[in-house]
């Protein structure tokens, strides 16, 4: 065997292919070393190769993964170190994988639901003002350009948060809303407020429960939202994308989906309740709201969606329940919303206040519908 390179441990000269069963060349020094872990840790050492010594000095174990780093390339958590979560050096994976977990409540008196809820809120703000809001809120989520915003100065963005739970998901909209408007931003026609609710550990059954309740509903929740959002091709209606034809739909933004019942669920990424979430988030995800910095609407607009989610999974719309409300007018359908949920009456009061605000006769818009009419 032709003998390339030796290395010499505790005295005695090994070749390279019985050394590498043994030691290791340390990658920073270059000194030979034995190992000294145990065997289920010996591929994580072997992969890095670092000695005692400037292991010490120069390197670190993430604690999730327990390979090896660079000191420079270890990230720190902080924002749950001081909620008395301790965290030691975390890898590049291993710290996106740590800050895009579930920011579970320990309280739920201001939201009492344990489902966790993720929120993208679309705004612009100055370019020197940028830095500073990621800085202040990057702990809560994560920060893009967005090119679909027609920004009225600055720059584009699109804040998304870490899904998160009980009092901690609106403690957390009323910071991140705070600090944005602390900052001066804005927002417009162009800025939407999307919200994600994670469904992937309910049964098929209830997710088709949400699909075909949304469908009821669809005219209340469209009427309690800027008109811009009414015909936007970025919320568009689930009811009128069934009522198309396939050659209206781009089959890269497509998914179909069919009910129990044989009925088949027509939706791209862009309609206002996007199912397409399901796949890469586990979430439905309502897409219909207006950009907004108010952290009161935002947590109204959640509240209202986490009820009618909690609500509507557990209930069938079954043949004859279709056909009873199918006969009801607005009014009638906007009474059946309430009591089915046992809505708070804060929640009622917001929902009717939204209707009077963007279905006034004399804001140049016409009403989305109609409360004082039976026809529909």
């Amino acid at each position: 065997m032709l003998v390339t390179r030796t290395n010499e441990l505790n005295g005695v000269t090994y070749c390279e292919h019985c050394f590498g069963n043994i030691g290791y060349r340390c990658r920073d020094c270059d000194v030979v070393s034995e190992y000294s872990v145990s065997p289920e840790d010996r591929e994580i050492e072997e992969s890095y190769n670092v000695c005692p010594s400037c292991s010490s000095t120069h390197h670190c174990r993430c604690r999730a993964c327990r390979r090896y780093m660079y000191n420079d390339d270890a990230y720190h958590a902080n924002n749950r170190e001081q909620a008395g979560e301790q965290y030691g050096p975390l890898c590049a994976s291993c710290y996106r994988s740590y800050r895009r977990r579930p920011i579970d409540s320990k309280t739920f008196d201001l939201n009492p639901y344990s489902r966790t809820v993720g929120y993208e809120i679309e705004f612009f703000a100055r370019s020197s003002h940028i830095s500073e809001i990621q800085s202040a809120i990057s702990d809560l989520g994560d920060f893009h350009s967005d090119g679909s915003i027609r920004p009225g100065f600055g720059e584009g963005m699109e804040f998304a948060s870490y899904p998160a739970n009980g009092d901690n998901l609106f403690r957390n909209i009323q910071i991140v809303t705070e600090t944005l408007n602390k900052y001066a931003a804005g927002v417009n026609t162009s800025c939407g407020l999307h919200v994600h609710l994670h469904v992937a550990k309910m049964n098929n059954t209830q997710r088709a429960n949400i699909r075909n309740w949304w469908c009821i509903f669809e005219p209340i929740f469209f009427s309690i939202v800027s008109p811009s959002r009414r015909d936007n091709e970025y919320s568009q209606s689930v009811v009128r994308l069934e009522n198309r034809g396939d050659d209206e739909y781009d089959d890269d933004d497509r998914d179909e989906d069919r009910d129990e019942d044989g009925r088949t669920w027509q939706n791209t990424r862009y309609s206002a309740l996007n199912l397409c979430a399901l796949g890469e988030h586990g979430t439905y995800e309502v897409r219909l709201h207006q950009g907004t910095l108010n952290g009161e609407k935002i947590i109204n607009w959640t509240r209202l969606l986490l009820e009618f989610f909690e609500t509507f999974s557990k209930l069938e719309l079954t043949y004859l329940r279709r056909q009873e409300v199918n006969r009801m007018s607005h009014r009638e359908l906007m009474i059946f919303f309430f009591k089915q949920m046992n809505l708070p009456t804060m929640l009622r009061k917001y929902v009717i206040s939204r209707y009077r605000e963007f279905n006034n006769r004399g804001g140049g818009n016409a009403p989305y519908i109609l409360l004082d009419k039976r026809a529909r």
